[in-house]
Formats: structure tokens, sequence, C-alpha cells
């Protein structure tokens, strides 16, 4: 796969498909040309050349002459002669004496033959003549003294000679052609440059619409092909980014399930146990199966401790499910002092062990810090923390509570040795998945560390750079 990057330069199909376009006409042009030089070296090699416009000018002259024998075909039947210029294509004819013009298949000049008007007769002057005598001398007709070529003749029609100045271009014939066919050559480039590149386009899509397809089927893990850096490669991105995230989603729910399933598992054998005694117990006083009233009182007792201790567990649930069912972006952010935040929180738990009759060794090092976080959510956890070190630490051993800033994070290290009666308790560790949960929600990570005597938490929470936001900090008193 390949990962759309939003520093790569990114060029829209549009443009793409303009220069696509601007393309294919270059590649007409390059069509155009190299067709125009073959044009020009077939012309050179069987239309052109001193010998091969003799032959094709031979060969019209035979043709027009069979044809003014067969047909009797006078010079001045224009309708006759136009039958055979139908025939012959490409061909310039002029029918003329010295006269005037009989027929012209293009526009010919008045001097084109050496004469300026119709006329008959030319007066001339001559040297021997006597002074103003003049002497009218007859125009002949024909001149069949006249020089002629390939292109001008005297030919003799059925009424009688007549000049005739005869163009043959054959190869104007192979230039239509020619013309033609590069015009559509050059258009099926274009059009096949154009489909080349929406055939690439449309494979994309298609790519696209089939992981998709995939995907919606149940192949989570099928990768989406993200190529290219236009529309189409920042929908495939999107679809990927969607698919990652709903990855991690179904992990989480999958985790989260799991973690359910195992609490409902150990909560209903905790809840099961202390109520099969309460049932025992009120049996034996229903019955009245006891010794004597002290029995029956302790009986009693016995009772209401199991009572407590259901509703330990239904708190600790009930407060499971409120930390598990808050989200994150719920949560009401405060930019705080965490000198003073922690400081106040810590002082007023480390009090509250030491009335219970706990040791404890504070080393707190946080100065100048600040903090982006939720204080009811923050207060929970210290909640949490300290309550289970009440329950679960021994009162001979000192409490070593350690906080400081460390690599740009604040530090808060618990540590307290466990009490043997404590060893022996089974415990569902609700209360460590709500810390657990709880500092995830605030940006933070949790670690707990358990030997045979010792009960290690490590606590690691982000600190605010307010210079990067530039929000002011707010007071934290009442909290």
């Amino acid at each position: 796969m390949t990962n759309f990057k939003k520093d790569r330069l990114f060029v829209p199909l549009n443009l793409k498909i303009t220069l696509i376009i601007l393309l294919g006409i270059a590649l007409g042009g390059v069509v155009v040309i190299v067709g125009t030089s073959l044009e020009k070296s077939l012309a050179e090699k069987y239309y052109k050349g001193t010998e091969v416009d003799s032959r094709i000018q031979e060969e019209t002259f035979k043709d027009l002459e069979k044809f003014i024998d067969e047909n009797q075909v006078e010079g001045t039947d224009k309708a006759a002669i136009n039958n055979w210029m139908a025939l012959n294509k490409y061909t310039s004819l002029t029918v003329s004496d010295n006269t005037q013009i009989y027929y012209s298949s293009a526009w010919i000049s008045k001097n084109y033959f050496g004469f300026t008007e119709l006329q008959e007769t030319t007066k001339v002057n001559p040297r021997d003549a006597e002074e103003d005598e003049i002497i009218d001398k007859p125009l002949a007709r024909i001149d069949y003294n006249i020089k002629t070529d390939i292109h001008l003749r005297i030919v003799r029609f059925y009424d009688q000679d007549y000049y005739v100045n005869l163009d043959v271009y054959r190869e104007e014939g192979l230039y239509s052609v020619m013309s033609i066919g590069m015009i559509i050559v050059a258009f099926f480039v274009l059009l096949l440059t154009v489909l080349i590149y929406n055939s690439r386009i449309l494979k994309r899509i298609v790519q696209i619409s089939d992981d998709v397809e995939a995907v919606s089927s149940g192949e989570i893990d099928r990768v989406i092909t993200v190529k290219g850096n236009d529309e189409i490669g920042r929908m495939g991105h999107g679809i990927e980014r969607m698919r990652i995230t709903l990855i991690k989603r179904l992990a989480s729910e999958k985790e989260a399930w799991e973690s359910n399933r195992q609490l409902i598992t150990s909560m209903s054998h905790d809840i099961r146990t202390p109520l099969t005694s309460m049932i025992g117990y009120l049996d034996i006083i229903e019955g009245e199966k006891y010794k004597d009233k002290a029995e029956m009182e302790s009986y009693i007792s016995a009772c209401r401790d199991k009572a407590f201790q259901l509703k330990n567990l239904s708190d600790k649930l009930f407060q499971y499910f409120l930390v598990y069912g808050k989200s994150e972006k719920n949560l009401e952010w405060e930019i705080l002092d965490g000198d003073i935040l922690f400081q106040q929180l810590l002082t007023e738990h480390t009090a509250e062990l030491i009335n219970y009759g706990l040791q404890v060794e504070l080393d707190y090092k946080l100065t100048q810090i600040t903090v982006k976080t939720e204080v009811a959510a923050l207060r929970r956890l210290f909640d949490n923390l300290f309550s289970n070190i009440m329950k679960y630490a021994n009162k001979k051993d000192s409490i070593k509570i350690k906080a400081e800033s460390i690599d740009g994070k604040i530090s808060i290290r618990l540590e307290n040795n466990v009490a043997t009666e404590a060893r022996m308790v089974e415990s569902t560790c609700i209360g460590v998945k709500t810390c657990e949960k709880l500092v995830s929600d605030l940006g933070g990570s949790f670690v707990s560390e358990e030997t045979d005597e010792k009960y290690i938490t490590k606590i690691e929470l982000p600190v605010y750079n307010e210079k990067e936001e530039g929000i002011e900090l707010e007071s934290i008193e009442g909290v």
C-alpha cells in the first residue's frame, strides 16, 4: 500500500485530465509532422521528377486524344471536354488558338498565350513600305512552328487543330488522402491517450471499490489500495484510516467485552460466597439451631459483615461501570497549576493515611508545572489508589509516596507492603481497572507491580505547555 502523504504535492484530476489532453494533442501533432514528411517523400518518389512528370503528361495527352477520336469532340464542345475532365481528376486543361481561349478549367491571364485580345488581323508597318502605307497581314490561327513541351501541344480535335495546355497534379490526390489519414490518426491518438488515462483512473476506482466491498463483507484486514496524489488517492487514504480506526475500535470493544466477562465471572464468585454464608446463617437463625443468644448474635454479626462486603462489591462495580461508561471526549478539561493541584491532593490523602494509623514518607519534587486535566477524574483516581492502600497496606511498614517531573511528564510512585491477611483475600481487581481507565482518559499511563510483599503503582501524566496554546491558567481555588 502506498500511503497518501499530506506534504506530497496535490494534483487535482481536472489538471491531470487537461495535461493528458494536451499530451494527446502533442502526439497528434507529431503524427501530422511524420505524415507530412512521409507525404512529401511519396510525392517525390511517385509523382514528381522529370521522368515521372513526362510519363504522366504523355499518358494524359494520349488519353485525351483517344477520347477525342472516340467521341468526335470539337474544340469548342465544352460539355464533352467537361466529361473528360470528370474522368481525369487533378488535371488542368486549356484549349485555345491565337485568337481566343475556347475552354479553360482554371483562371487564365489575358496574355497567357501572348495575345491581349481577340483579333483576326494585325497591322504591320514594314521598313520597305512606302511612307504612310499600311499593309494588312492576316494572323495565322495556329502557329505550327510554336515550341511545344510536355505541357503545351497542338492537338487535332474533330473540327480542327487547337493549342492544348495540360497540367496533371496527381500528387494532389495523395495529399488529400494523406491529410484525411493524418487527421484520423491524430484523432485516434488523442482518443487513445485519453482512454488509456481513463482506464487507469477507472482501475484505481474499481480497486478501491473491491477493497471496500471486501472489508464490508468481513475481511477487516484487507488493506485499502492507496495510489496517486489526487482526489481518488485522498479518498482511498480516508477509507484506509476509517478501516484502521474500525479495527482499533473493534479490538477495544473486544478487550472491554473480555474484561467485562472476566469481571462478571469473578464478581459472581465473590458475590455468591458471602450470599451463601448469609443464607446459611439466616437458616440457622430462622430454625433456632443456635445454642444460646450469644451464638445467635454472632450469626447476626456475621450476616452484617457479609452484607457490608456485598455493599462494598456493588459500590466498586458501580464505580467501574461509571468510569468505563464515560468517554474521554466528555471530560471537563481545565488548565491548572499542577504544583498546587498535586500538592493539595497528595497532602489530603497523606493526612488521611496518617489518621488511619499508617506511616507515610512523602517525597514531593513537583515545581512550576501546568496540567490539563479534569479535577473530578483526578480526585476519583487518587481516592481509589489510597483506598486500596488503606485496605491492603501493612501498618507496620511505611508507605512511600514520590512525585516528580521526568522527561516532561508528571511521575507519581506509590509503594507499600501488603498485609498478610490481605494476601489471603481474592480480589476482582476492579479498583486497578478503574484506575487504568481513569489515567488513560487523562492521557497518561498506569503500571502496577505486585510481589510477595510489596505493591507498587506508577502513574505518568502529561505536562501541559501553555506557550503553545497561549491559554491563561485558571485558579484552583475551591478544588
